[in-house]
């Protein structure tokens, strides 16, 4: 016998509060398979970071936007790598790019420079 629970049925709300707990349950284990492959993938981002400051990339957009070819020839490196560590770097908005590979401080790109008196390196 079904008994009426404020116009439901317990067997209803036996089944959305199973469903919810389910919906729950997968939310919480997409969000901490993301948190965990966020953690797992931070070296990546510090060892970019790393490696931007000591090629001293940054130096050389202290004047402004540069290309990733005038860059590359800079600093040495080459053009389609460097293009590679200064996108990945600029989706964590430690530089700037736009359509034309041109690449640009921000205010986190700024402590990169090695003449800055307060630079980090």
């Amino acid at each position: 016998m079904k008994i009426p629970i404020k116009g439901l049925s317990f067997t209803i709300l036996l089944s959305i509060s199973s469903a919810i707990y389910s919906m729950e349950y997968q939310a919480t284990k997409k969000n901490n398979q993301l948190k965990l492959m966020e953690m797992a993938s931070a070296y990546i981002l510090s060892r970019a970071i790393h490696t931007a400051a000591e090629i001293k990339v940054a130096d050389y957009m202290v004047t402004g936007s540069q290309n990733v070819v005038f860059l590359a020839q800079k600093t040495g490196m080459n053009e389609n790598a460097l293009y590679r560590l200064l996108r990945l770097l600029a989706s964590y908005d430690i530089f700037s790019h736009d359509e034309s590979s041109n690449f640009s401080l921000t205010s986190l790109a700024q402590e990169l420079v090695s003449t800055d008196p307060f630079s980090l390196w």
